[in-house]
């Protein structure tokens, strides 16, 4: 089963910064600087023995929907994509609603904290989170979520 997670929030709110980061975890930064472009998504082979894409823009129904079919097309494990909501785009809808219904695929929302002050450590935390959270989903792929428990 497919794994979507969707990283939603308010414009502004650090969802591209946080992806960006999530994807220097993963990869490392050189990598990352080399592929940042802003608008393709960003591939990743092999983490864990799963392919990965992550899209840091999110910001329309329309680019969400390209984010899907990239993902689809390249026949990856899990997508995480940013979702803007709050402002009427129907990006986040976009993304619940194709979703909804499917028997092959798991849709995850991650909410995105925001902060003016403590934004970059906000950020960082975030990206932390998700890479914790994409390595217990990868662990538990096949328990996950019908026979998922954490508790030995």
């Amino acid at each position: 089963m497919k794994k979507i997670i969707g990283l939603y929030g308010r414009p502004g709110s650090g969802k591209t910064t946080t992806l960006y980061l999530l994807i220097e975890l993963l990869v490392g930064k050189r990598e990352t600087e080399e592929k940042k472009d802003g608008n393709t998504p960003f591939i990743i082979d092999d983490y864990r023995g799963k392919k990965i894409i992550i899209a840091t823009a999110g910001d329309s129904a329309d680019i969400v929907k390209q984010n899907i079919e990239f993902f689809e097309k390249q026949e990856a494990d899990i997508l995480v994509t940013a979702a803007r909501n709050g402002d009427n785009t129907g990006a986040s809808q976009f993304l619940d609603n194709h979703y909804n219904e499917a028997s092959d695929a798991l849709l995850i929302w991650f909410g995105k904290n925001h902060s003016t002050s403590l934004a970059k450590m906000i950020d960082v935390m975030q990206a932390k989170e998700l890479r914790a959270f994409l390595d217990l989903l990868i662990e538990e792929w096949d328990n996950y979520p019908e026979k998922w428990s954490y508790v030995e």
